[in-house]
């Protein structure tokens, strides 16, 4: 178990946290996730690998938006940090899209071991929010990653119920961990933190 008391001895605030972690080769996709995946498929939709951030920016705005999660950066500033992490060789990207060409759901995947990789940030199309695009971009990604040899995806994040339901499909084991934050700031920086981050 992580011992986090050098954390809390400090005056950081430290507070349990739950993820899902997935090997690929030996998951099994929940029946309700392949069916809509088939059914997209059918339907003639397609799922690229190419580097578009632009397509996650634009869905992942209105994802935080539909969460009432306020963003204090601009899609520029996005752009520029995705496109930067791009070019340093640690992220990539899956979307879904249908026959008309509108994208559904687009999920950006962070890799710096070659082995491992964590579900950075996912983003859904709210047009089209029981297509099955997202299913169908979870069923390549999973094949994406056995082809690639990884053994450990991270799907960052089970805590919130809303996201939890959908994650409990994909066949992975529950996971603790420790979140830890430094908040003992005299109260003036307190108070200039939570206005940069209104």
């Amino acid at each position: 178990m992580l011992d986090v008391r050098p954390f809390t001895w400090q005056k950081w605030q430290v507070n349990p946290a739950y993820t899902y972690l997935v090997n690929p080769a030996e998951t099994k996709l929940d029946n309700d996730i392949t069916r809509r995946s088939r059914n997209c498929i059918n339907e003639g939709y397609k799922v690229s690998f190419d580097w578009n951030p632009k397509v996650f920016v634009v869905l992942f705005r209105l994802t935080m938006e539909r969460q009432k999660i306020g963003l204090s950066y601009s899609d520029d500033e996005m752009l520029e940090f995705l496109n930067k992490m791009h070019g340093a060789g640690l992220v990539w990207m899956c979307s879904s899209y249908d026959q008309e060409g509108n994208a559904h759901a687009s999920w950006v995947q962070m890799q710096s071991r070659k082995s491992e990789v964590y579900n950075w940030n996912s983003a859904t199309n709210l047009s089209f929010p029981n297509s099955g695009g997202t299913s169908l971009l979870v069923d390549h990604l999973v094949n994406e990653m056995i082809s690639k040899g990884i053994t450990k995806w991270d799907l960052c994040g089970a805590d919130n119920p809303s996201v939890v339901g959908f994650k409990s499909k994909l066949g992975g084991s529950l996971k603790s961990y420790f979140k830890a934050a430094y908040n003992n700031y005299p109260i003036k920086r307190k108070i200039y933190f939570r206005w940069l981050n209104r």
